[in-house]
């Protein structure tokens, strides 16, 4: 359901900027996502969504991906936005997990 596109080199061979860059353990950019890391979240998260309600049958990738532009669009979001957004949505949705199953093992 969600694609993933590799860096981009340019056309010397030579890996672009983005692929040059780095940074020092604990700087901001160690918690900034990758682009790698974002893109397809909002198709993503969209197909969940749908199928947890019951619409699973609709979860074919281009409804999918049509209700995800319509989402889009409603909301006047550019696709980066909208995957950036479900992005931290499925981020905090994975701290709740990991903090209430570290509750749960520490009652046991």
């Amino acid at each position: 359901m969600c694609s993933v596109s590799a860096p981009h080199s340019e056309p010397n061979g030579h890996a672009g900027p983005e692929r040059l860059s780095h940074s020092l353990p604990g700087s901001p950019a160690d918690r900034r996502p990758t682009p790698f890391e974002v893109v397809g979240s909002a198709e993503s998260l969209v197909g969940r969504v749908l199928a947890e309600q019951g619409l699973g049958k609709y979860c074919d990738p281009d409804f999918v991906r049509y209700t995800s532009k319509e989402m889009q669009e409603a909301l006047d979001m550019t696709q980066e936005e909208m995957d950036r957004a479900a992005h931290h949505l499925l981020q905090q949705e994975r701290r709740i997990n990991v903090q209430t199953l570290d509750a749960l093992q520490s009652q046991l």
